[in-house]
């Protein structure tokens, strides 16, 4: 039988996360002003927020914590991707090349979909440009600017996570470890599972997050 607690427990904590990627979503970094990549970090922005759009449309249908498990853990996925986009547009930016240009070539490679590559397909074929590109640096900081505000979003759907599991009594074995590192000054995240002996098998944890069992 359901704990009522642990159902009133998921059910504020899911309002919790919904609200603060709702609030992500609102305050992406602003452009900044007089940078001739402009157009690259409207692109971004773009990206960005249509991440966020899909996650939060997702986790919002989640009101029950099977399906809540599976759309945070889709929701993750889907910004770790844009977290690891960004981290290789920061190298883009360290080798002082233009952001556009990357952005143009990884568009060409249909890597970049929606408002975003409409954007994007709009950009003048890359010019050459002196070394450092002088708006490198406000590159990089609004690179590390969304990066941030990505983290944020991975952490409170790792948080919905673990909070998801133990609110269904099948995976009440499985003790869930969310982990934060550290690669450089960048953040990195895992999710351990630590299975009871015969409590519950991989496999229907994972045919769970199928739907399917």
């Amino acid at each position: 039988m359901p704990d009522p607690t642990q159902d009133s427990s998921f059910s504020h904590f899911h309002k919790d996360v919904l609200k603060d990627l709702k609030l992500l979503r609102g305050s992406p970094p602003p452009l900044p002003s007089g940078d001739p990549e402009q157009p690259a970090h409207r692109a971004l922005t773009a990206m960005y927020t249509s991440v966020l759009d899909e996650v939060i449309q997702e986790v919002n249908e989640g009101t029950q914590p099977e399906k809540a498990l599976r759309v945070s853990l889709t929701g993750l996925r889907k910004i770790e991707n844009m977290r690891h986009l960004m981290v290789n547009l920061l190298e883009v930016v360290k080798r002082g090349e233009s952001l556009q240009g990357a952005l143009k070539r990884l568009n060409e490679a249909g890597l970049i979909d929606g408002n975003a590559s409409s954007i994007v397909s709009q950009f003048p074929g890359e010019e050459q440009r002196s070394s450092p590109y002088r708006s490198t640096s406000l590159a990089g900081k609004f690179l590390l600017k969304l990066l941030s505000k990505l983290t944020d979003g991975a952490i409170a759907l790792m948080g919905l996570v673990a909070n998801t599991i133990k609110a269904i009594p099948r995976f009440a074995a499985l003790k869930v470890r969310p982990n934060i590192g550290w690669a450089g000054p960048l953040p990195t995240f895992s999710l351990q599972l630590d299975l009871e002996a015969e409590a519950v098998s991989l496999y229907e944890f994972f045919e769970a997050l199928k739907g399917e069992a």
